[in-house]
């Protein structure tokens, strides 16, 4: 039954054939597809992201990263002085973020905080040789230190997320905030900061306060589903309220990897899942 199902679904979007067939294949030998990374100009390393736990989550990453949000990362990491930049990606998940920025010859912190995900971010540090770029951190980002319970979602390990309501299927794991990591670890500024946390974006924010305050961050890009959002107990116009009152603004990512339209002329309660890019409000204003 699930075959004819999954069967019925590529019938249904002819697109996926190919994708299906080539993941096909590769598991009735023992193996999961790799997807690599585009080349891009002083790219220093190849890159493929592999350990996807289904199909599903394959096609869903077939892109890895939009262009537009691969535009807004090479302009971020570029620094005037042409050192190597710092990101931070928090929600790491596979690694897609975090490999494609050491791929380009940066440093990253990444932060995830379930195990079993956390498991296969390392493989594909390590399948991609990035262990010397990439800190890999087994702990979620949030608005205090402590613990916090995630629920799992069976099909989609990946899309973990913090549950306010207990159950038996959730794992308790460590949290630290933004502000800590950074005052931990000296890090003076962060080119780039990628938030996609299934919903505690607020959270994030909020323990970040003193780091985005003192414009310690240059660019980041955040996801915003609403109802992930409402999920965890907040909302589209809580978490963009937390973020002006930082002196910073948010705005959708237009093909070009520049910020396009303020979050404040979007209907936020619309939208299903969109990422923003977060930049100091007098960045946007010197470059207008």
């Amino acid at each position: 039954m699930k075959l004819l199902t999954r069967l019925g679904a590529v019938v249904r979007q002819p697109q996926i054939l190919p994708a299906y067939l080539h993941w096909c294949a590769l598991r009735s030998v023992g193996r999961v597809p790799r997807r690599a990374f585009r080349d891009q100009p002083n790219q220093v390393r190849e890159a493929a992201i592999g350990e996807w736990f289904s199909f599903s989550e394959f096609w869903t990453f077939h892109e890895l990263i939009p262009r537009s949000e691969e535009t807004l990362l090479l302009h971020a990491l570029s620094r005037p002085d042409h050192q190597a930049g710092l990101a931070l990606d928090i929600g790491a998940n596979l690694g897609i973020f975090a490999c494609r920025v050491a791929s380009l010859g940066h440093r990253v912190h990444a932060f995830e905080p379930m195990p079993d995900t956390f498991a296969r971010l390392e493989k594909n540090i390590f399948a991609n040789e990035l262990e010397d770029l990439v800190r890999a951190n087994l702990i979620g980002i949030g608005d205090e230190e402590g613990f916090a319970e995630f629920e799992r979602p069976a099909k989609s390990p990946g899309q973990s997320r913090m549950t306010l309501s207990g159950g038996p299927d959730v794992t308790r794991v460590p949290l630290t905030t933004l502000d800590r990591y950074m005052e931990r670890e000296s890090i003076p500024f962060v080119d780039f900061l990628k938030i996609d946390v299934e919903g505690m974006e607020t959270r994030v924010i909020r323990g970040g306060r003193k780091v985005f305050q003192e414009k310690r961050i240059g660019t980041a890009l955040i996801e915003v589903c609403p109802w992930n959002l409402r999920h965890a107990g907040t909302s589209p116009k809580e978490l963009f309220r937390e973020i002006d009152s930082l002196g910073y603004g948010g705005w959708r990512v237009e093909d070009d990897g520049t910020p396009g339209e303020p979050w404040q002329s979007i209907d936020l309660e619309q939208i299903h899942l969109e990422n923003f890019v977060l930049r100091p409000n007098e960045s946007i204003t010197a470059s207008a």
